[in-house]
């Protein structure tokens, strides 16, 4: 037993052929490629008396010994020399050493059983007869599980097996496996991925038996690998390969004749097996899990590297590329089969390719197939009985005069009555063709974002020119799945638009007769719907793809559409498919509309909630206001009243604080932060008085209206400086009330607090739902957009979004947001917001800026190595990337250590370059840490800004894709709505002639903030910034009066080093500034 065209007929033939070398094997007994010819189980009996055969040399008579045929050959191509002998050097015959064979012929009754995957939906039907079968026999000597080597091992398959090996408990030790289409030729010693892969697959079915044998105990880490065998089941006129086959045939008979295994066939395990759930039968949930465990099986087993097919070469001949897509089922794969058999008469059919488009785990990646051609025509000729001589025959025209009958006659001679010549053409050159096959596509599939997007990455990665893009049609209605298909490519790859062609496979060929009106209405109305799909006059091709029609005219006629097919495509200009955007399929705008229109509610009625709380905060805030006013008017007048009264009856208190600052003492004292404080305590502040010189107030907490009060300050300067503070504050009385406070100023007071608390409670409502609207405009940016960048949509067809049953929006929005950027940032937080558009070529230290000015915002930022090496690949950024921080927009001072006496000096780098020579500054700016120390400056208390790059992707006229990210950064900015403070040009060192046009063009397209230009050269040596490298500073002014002429302003010029992997504190001191 074993899968579909694995080779059982085959080889049901290849035994029979063997005990009976008179018997003729039946080809009408072989599958056709789909669907298994064995519909129900049957059994057949052969005698034998295992006859051993031999090869010996025709000249001598001397004969050659088969054992251990690869060891015996160093050289790969002695070896498939001698395995492809023909017969005029090589014999075979009966060994006349035949001892070990029986003296009396053996009789073998063998059952065999259809297919077990693709056998028209008849799986489960099929499982049971087996069963049926098996329970009626009970006794076997051995099983064969035949599997082909030309067909991986699909996860269905492994399924079916998986399903049997539990059926065949107590069977398991009869069980071997039969690898057949294994050329001879191809298992020489040297061909170590030949034995890596048979190893490989025979461990993995052995694996999937021995986890149900019920005889052992298994071991996942060491279990015993099952006996089998190879074959190669293509009938050849070579002595050796007969031969092999032969003696591999015997070798299994002799297997069979060891003790039996008895199936047990109690009710209790005929139970078992009935109830066993067959994979056809599994629900989506089992055969995910089943999914998962496949994979996570295969993760496990040590690689062995896939070569998907033998390298044709002709690399140095003309290459061209057709892009070959189509529904399932729709004929792609028989077409590439057929090509490359119209290429190589020799090439043996692989039908793994053919019946894969009904596995439910079929590849989802495009396929590149390539062969070589000539372009040859094939002539048909038909053998006159009255002459006994051969006539050209037209088929085209036999068509339009022959009668339906003769037509058909014709049609269908065999190698009888027609033959078949290849007619070279006139010129001898040779193209090598390269077939991109694409995984099926249809718009109704849920895989049908993924699948397409799998395309045109590939298409798009490949940097190739592409002469044609073909799209198969099997028979039946162009539904309107189907014509949704040919627009969304033709949208899709619109680059590529004016090179479609449709091929219509599975013709009958006896249709092409001129009687038949309907069918060529049929096609005449098919061809004009299609040319309608893509506004196109593409030419329809006609083909039948069938690989296993022996008839020669047919045949014949395959092969001349081939021809017409191949030389269309070497008519046409080649194209690249040049946008590495994609754009939107149906089904991604139909979710986008529904997310648009699900947060367009969303922002509505959060824009009503803001404006609320917004009125609402401005009558708090204006209630506080006046609470206070009266509170402070109310407090006066009291306090007045009080004055009056006698100093000794008063029960306040006043404190004093009071520091100093010298000079001498502390030059530089201002890194140093001190505290003054007021413990809490039973009594109110009422009022602090102030008398600060030289003196900084970094925070302030605590004070009137509260029982503490504390400030940290710093010292501004080096000069002498001071800081008094008085401070009165009132006794509390036992319920916490300052003493003396009456109890009209006791109610505004506390009426205050409560306002105070409303109000806080009130602001972190609307902070909650800025998120909401933040996320509403960013999602904007890609739902109005008609494509999408490669990263989105590697993000979206990775998450299966589009592939579920029920969309889950959710994961969209996430996917969209995070592409913005949105989530590194605080979308709560309300700090000012500063825009800046950041654009360059590549390597021109985009990337690392942007680094740099994380790290300036955050010193704890763990800079991103990754992130700046993408820039060396220039189509790494599509798109604009956002990228969003923090800063308060500090300054950081340089301090160098004093060896003498161990305290710092402030160093001022522009004033050391003048003043310093050039070795000097040299040594001050490679002070090592130890020697030098940076300190923030300005920063406690300051303003935070939310600083937000658009990091554009790199510009250069010469990339191909120029025009395409200008649109991008261009659309960014205009749906973004943001206003933006800056843009900034980053220039590496080198000629700038070539960034002149992308300046002006740039200051054309975004006119409206063109006035807004600045440039940064990067990878600057801050030791070029010296006084004596006047080289340097005539070169950068040189470099600023051009740049000011390429924008028409005054465009400032920075100069920086963005070494991000410098550990020097002066030079790190200097890029943060």
């Amino acid at each position: 037993m074993g899968k579909t065209q694995a080779g059982k007929s085959a080889l049901v033939e290849h035994i029979k052929n063997y005990a009976n070398p008179n018997y003729n094997i039946d080809r009408t007994l072989l599958g056709n490629g789909y669907v298994s010819k064995t519909r129900i189980p049957q059994t057949f009996l052969v005698e034998s008396t295992l006859p051993v055969y031999e090869v010996y040399k025709i000249a001598t008579g001397e004969t050659i010994s088969l054992d251990n045929l690869s060891a015996k050959f160093d050289d790969e191509e002695d070896y498939r020399d001698f395995v492809m002998s023909r017969e005029k050097d090589i014999g075979m015959r009966i060994s006349p050493q035949n001892a070990n064979s029986p003296t009396e012929p053996v009789e073998f009754q063998f059952l065999d059983t259809p297919g077990t995957n693709n056998t028209s939906e008849s799986d489960t039907a099929h499982a049971s007869n087996i069963i049926n079968e098996m329970i009626n026999i009970r006794t076997f000597n051995l099983i064969v599980i035949v599997v082909s080597y030309k067909n991986r091992l699909t996860q269905e398959q492994k399924l079916a097996f998986e399903y049997y090996a539990n059926v065949f408990k107590g069977l398991h030790s009869r069980i071997v496996f039969l690898h057949t289409h294994v050329e001879y030729t191809e298992i020489h010693h040297s061909n170590e991925m030949h034995h890596a892969n048979m190893d490989m697959t025979n461990k993995t079915l052995s694996k999937i038996f021995r986890l149900h044998d019920s005889e052992v105990v298994f071991d996942e880490d060491n279990f015993q690998e099952y006996s089998s065998f190879t074959i190669d089941m293509v009938s050849k006129k070579r002595p050796v390969i007969n031969c092999l086959i032969r003696n591999t045939i015997r070798e299994i008979l002799k297997k069979a004749t060891e003790p039996p295994a008895i199936l047990d066939t109690s009710s209790q395990n005929i139970s078992r097996i009935y109830k066993t759930t067959h994979p056809t039968k599994f629900n989506d949930d089992e055969r995910k899990r089943i999914k998962q465990r496949f994979l996570a099986e295969a993760a496990k087993m040590p690689r062995v590297e896939e070569v998907e097919q033998i390298d044709v070469g002709g690399e140095d001949f003309e290459q061209v590329n057709i892009l070959l897509i189509g529904d399932v089922q729709s004929g792609k794969s028989s077409l590439v089969e057929t090509f490359k058999l119209y290429a190589d008469s020799d090439y043996v059919v692989n039908t793994q390719h053919i019946t894969q488009g009904n596995s439910r785990f079929a590849d989802e990646k495009v396929k590149v197939t390539a062969f070589l051609s000539d372009l040859h025509t094939v002539q048909i000729h038909r053998l006159k009985a009255s002459t006994g001589r051969y006539d050209v025959v037209d088929l085209e025209g036999d068509a339009k005069t022959l009668s339906e009958e003769a037509f058909a006659e014709l049609i269908n001679l065999d190698h009888n009555g027609a033959d078949t010549v290849i007619i070279a053409p006139n010129s001898t050159k040779r193209y090598r063709f390269n077939i991109y096959e694409g995984p099926s596509l249809n718009e109704s599939a849920k895989n049908f974002e993924k699948n397409i997007f799998s395309v045109h990455r590939t298409l798009f990665e490949s940097k190739a020119e592409f002469h044609q893009v073909l799209f198969t049609l099997a028979p039946g209605p162009i539904t309107i799945a189907i014509r949704t298909t040919i627009q969304v490519c033709s949208d899709i790859f619109s680059d590529l638009s004016s090179l479609f062609s449709f091929v219509h496979t599975k013709i009958d060929y006896l249709k092409l007769h001129i009687s038949n009106k309907q069918f060529q209405d049929s096609m005449k109305e098919r061809t004009e719907l299609l040319q309608r799909c893509i506004q196109s006059s593409a030419a329809p091709f006609m083909i039948d793809c069938n690989l296993l029609s022996s008839w020669p005219i047919q045949r014949a006629k395959t092969y001349n559409v081939v021809h017409e097919i191949l030389k269309s495509a070497i008519s046409q200009t080649p194209i690249a498919l040049k946008s590495p955007l994609m754009k939107k399929t149906p089904k991604m705008v139909s979710i986008d509309t529904y997310i648009k229109w699900q947060d367009h509610i969303a922002f509505q009625d959060t824009q009503k909630e803001i404006t609320q709380n917004n009125k609402g905060c401005v009558e708090l805030r204006s209630k506080i206001r006046q609470l206070g006013l009266d509170y402070k008017t109310k407090n006066q007048e009291v306090n007045s009243a009080k004055n009056k009264e006698d100093v000794a009856t008063r029960d306040d208190m006043e404190v004093v604080f009071e520091d100093k600052f010298t000079a001498a003492a502390e030059p530089y004292p201002e890194i140093y932060s001190k505290t003054m404080t007021f413990k809490k305590q039973p009594r109110m502040v009422e009022k602090v008085h102030m008398v600060a010189d030289n003196v900084e107030i970094e925070q302030e907490l605590g004070g009137e209206g509260f029982n503490h009060w504390k400030i940290i300050y710093r010292h501004k300067t080096g000069a002498a400086a001071s800081l008094v503070v008085k401070l009165y504050a009132k006794k509390h009385d036992s319920a916490g009330n300052p003493v003396g406070e009456t109890e009209e100023l006791a109610k505004i007071r506390h009426e205050r607090l409560d306002l105070e608390k409303q109000l806080a409670v009130v602001e972190e409502r609307i902070r909650s739902k800025w998120h909401v609207q933040k996320e509403y405009r960013l999602l904007r940016t890609w739902i109005s957009r008609e494509t999408l960048p490669k990263a989105v949509m590697e993000d979206l067809t990775k998450a299966e979004v589009y592939e579920a049953k029920e969309t889950p929006f959710d994961k969209v929005k996430e996917i969209y947001l995070k592409s913005c950027g949105v989530f590194d940032t605080d979308p709560c937080e309300p700090v000012e917001q500063i825009n800046i558009l950041l654009i360059g070529d590549a390597q021109s230290g985009k990337t690392s800026l942007v680094e740099a000015f994380r790290l300036y915002g955050d010193t704890k930022y763990v800079v991103d190595t990754q992130h700046i090496t993408k820039d060396k690949i220039r189509s790494a950024n599509e798109t604009v990337k956002i990228t969003s921080f923090l800063a308060d927009l500090h300054t950081v001072q340089i301090r160098k250590l004093k060896i003498n006496t161990g305290g710092y000096d402030v160093v001022d780098l522009e004033e050391e370059a003048s003043r310093m020579t050039e070795e000097d500054f040299e040594d001050l700016l490679n002070l090592r840490p130890k020697h030098a120390e940076t300190v923030s400056i300005g920063s406690n208390g300051a303003m935070k800004y939310r600083i937000n790059i658009y990091e554009g992707p790199s510009l250069n006229e010469s990339d191909e894709n120029y025009e395409d990210y200008i649109f991008s950064i261009h659309q960014t900015i205009v749906k973004s709505e943001a206003q933006f403070h800056q843009v900034l040009f980053t220039l590496a060192p080198g000629p700038i002639t070539g960034a002149r046009s992308v300046i002006t063009t740039f200051c054309d397209i975004f006119s409206d903030i063109n006035s807004l230009f600045s440039f940064v050269h990067t990878k600057i040596d801050y030791l070029k910034l010296h006084i004596g490298n006047k080289q340097f500073k005539d070169s950068i002014k040189e470099r600023q009066e051009i740049l000011q002429q390429y924008t028409q302003s005054a465009a400032t010029l920075y100069l920086i080093d963005n070494n991000l992997m410098s550990n020097r504190p002066v030079q790190r001191g200097k890029t943060m500034n």
